[in-house]
């Protein structure tokens, strides 16, 4: 024994239809002394324990398989289960709110039975549905297709099917039919088509789209207009060949603000457009202090934080403040309609400063996640630069060149350093004596510089977010990106392989005079950082120590050590030992670079 459960909570209006299933003229009638005894109590009660009341629905010319694919539906609040016996079907109701039943098959049409009495609770009744097609004089078959599209409503001799295209019906009364095809947006089409008995008659329709017009013209002109998502010219434009119908219209033109519409197109009547695109928008910008000049594309709009209206696209922000030295935030924004309309300058692009005459730069670094260590890029790793791990950094800015001796003498008033030139790096340093200089210069610019964790060192150096897996900062080739023992001499040294199977080495003249050099005269990186790799070495904050194999988080190193770690080699070092990942303890010969947290 199958049943069904259709709980419907909505109300079925009827559907004029061909008129195949059909219920014979006084068949139904309530059954004398019959009581629902039924031992299952799911068709006793529906769901809100109202009683059922039963209808034997009686069938002709209705196969088993047409039988188990009909569908019963009625009015709201009405519950129905089915049994299914030989020729027969249950129709359990509920009684108190069942005023009708409509009847369908994807074949067969549908049907609508108002019951001509109130049914009442446990009692049963019977009726007769009736497959009128079948008792016709012979039946046959119809098969209807449509292109481009399907789901095109059928209809025969004006009666609409609830079946859709492809439309399939094994079993209709031959004869003569006029078919109906219908379908949004598209010409109706009709056909006179000839069922024989016995045989199946086939067809394919192709139904074509209803176009309406539009026109759309905007100030300025030349904007590129979209109708659900694709291009169909730009402005001024006038098609014909709109699919009538709702449509979304989009309308853009670089430097302007979008608009979107929804259109209605119809048949008969050209829709017009005449927009006016608008190319600002009103925005705040904002700095971490008040009273900080902000200037845009290189025009000083006001003190901070101001309001302004800004054109789409973009736009290059400086934000200046004079504090006894000079500070500026550069800041590359593009205005989008979508965004927030607040423009936080709380980091930058790069950050300019100048203390006592001596110019620097800071790069943002937007923090991310990185595998540091030796990864496959790097050869010639040491023990050290394993293994390699997880990290993810926060945000922060470094240094765009290492510390020049300019630098270094207008906040220390000394120059250790053994080649001499204000734009060469600062040199002979120890860690003791960079936390010396990094103090006075905070004193003087109220920033909190420090030295660079050795995390944040090398996802610097190899480019951050923006890396190209290259094996040395900026590149592969080493002389483009670096100074170091071969190219930083008098003479650029020639390469050989020993004799005897040893490492290659350098055919050095007598006094090469391997020497640093001013910093940025090498390619930077994707960062636009230079000199990370060669020239000096870079003492990092971190002490010196083997790595934790595990993932971290901003990490600092070792809790503690004998020595700092130095990072990047330098100018009198080969290439292999000045790869990025390349470690080593600090000495009193390095050179250091700054960093600022976020």
């Amino acid at each position: 024994m199958r049943k069904i459960l259709f709980a419907l909570l909505a109300v079925f209006l009827s559907i004029d239809v061909f008129a195949q299933l059909a219920v014979k003229d006084g068949s139904f009638r309530e059954i004398p002394g019959f009581v629902n005894d039924n031992p299952d109590p799911d068709y006793q009660t529906d769901d809100n324990d109202k009683p059922y009341a039963v209808v034997i629905m009686h069938t002709v010319n209705i196969t088993d398989e047409q039988m188990h694919s009909l569908r019963f539906e009625g009015n709201l609040a009405t519950f129905i289960m089915l049994d299914y016996k030989q020729d027969d079907i249950w129709v359990y109701l509920t009684s108190k709110v069942a005023d009708y039943v409509k009847i369908s098959h994807p074949d067969l049409s549908s049907l609508e039975y108002n019951f001509p009495e109130d049914l009442k609770p446990n009692k049963g009744y019977e009726m007769t549905l009736v497959n009128s097609m079948a008792m016709a004089a012979g039946s046959g078959g119809l098969t209807v297709t449509t292109k481009p599209e399907v789901n095109a409503t059928v209809s025969l001799n004006g009666f609409k099917m609830a079946q859709t295209t492809p439309y399939n019906n094994g079993m209709i009364a031959a004869g003569r039919y006029e078919v109906t095809l219908s379908k949004d947006g598209y010409n109706p089409v009709k056909r006179i088509v000839e069922v024989k008995a016995g045989e199946t008659t086939a067809i394919e329709v192709e139904i074509s789209v209803l176009y309406g017009k539009i026109q759309v013209t905007t100030e300025p002109v030349g904007a590129t207009v979209s109708l659900d998502d694709e291009v169909i010219g730009t402005t001024p434009l006038a098609p014909t060949n709109i699919p009538i119908g709702t449509h979304t219209m989009k309308i853009e033109k670089p430097g302007y603000a979008y608009i979107i519409r929804e259109i209605n197109v119809s048949e008969n009547d050209a829709v017009s457009f005449n927009e006016k695109l608008s190319d600002k928008r009103r925005v705040t910008i904002s700095t971490d202090r008040e009273g900080d000049k902000i200037s845009v594309d290189g025009r000083y709009v006001g003190q901070s934080p101001l309001k302004t209206e800004l054109t789409y696209g973009e736009h290059n922000i400086a934000a200046e403040r004079h504090e006894g030295y000079d500070r500026i935030g550069y800041k590359t924004i593009v205005v989008k309609q979508e965004d927030d309309p607040l423009i936080n300058l709380d980091f930058y692009d790069r950050i300019y400063f100048k203390v006592k005459g001596a110019e620097f730069e800071m790069i943002g670094v937007d923090g991310g996640t990185f595998w540091m260590g030796c990864t496959y890029e790097q050869t010639d790793c040491a023990h050290d630069e394993l293994p390699i791990h997880e990290v993810t950094l926060s945000d922060y800015y470094i240094g765009k060149y290492e510390v020049t001796q300019a630098l270094w003498k207008a906040v220390m008033s000394n120059n250790p350093s053994s080649f001499k030139g204000d734009n060469l790096p600062v040199e002979k340093v120890s860690w003791n004596d960079c936390q010396e200089f990094i103090a006075k210069l905070n004193q003087i610019t109220g920033m909190q510089f420090c030295l660079p964790t050795e995390a944040q060192w090398e996802f610097a150096a190899r480019g951050g977010n923006k890396s190209k897996g290259y094996k040395y900062s900026g590149g592969n080739n080493p002389d483009d990106v670096m100074w170091y023992r071969r190219n930083s001499g008098n003479k650029y040294l020639k390469y050989y392989q020993k004799s005897n199977g040893d490492r290659s080495g350098y055919k050095e003249p007598k006094n090469n005079d391997c020497r640093t050099h001013a910093v940025g005269t090498k390619a930077p990186n994707e960062l636009g950082i230079y000199d990370m790799c060669g020239n000096v070495s870079e003492v990092c904050s971190d002490w010196y120590g083997d790595y934790d194999s595990q993932s971290q988080t901003d990490p600092t190193g070792p809790s503690e050590g004998t020595r700092h770690v130095s990072r990047g080699g330098n100018y009198s070092g080969n290439a292999y030992l000045s790869h990025i990942t390349r470690r080593s303890g600090a000495t009193a010969f390095d050179g250091l670079r700054l960093s600022i947290k976020k």
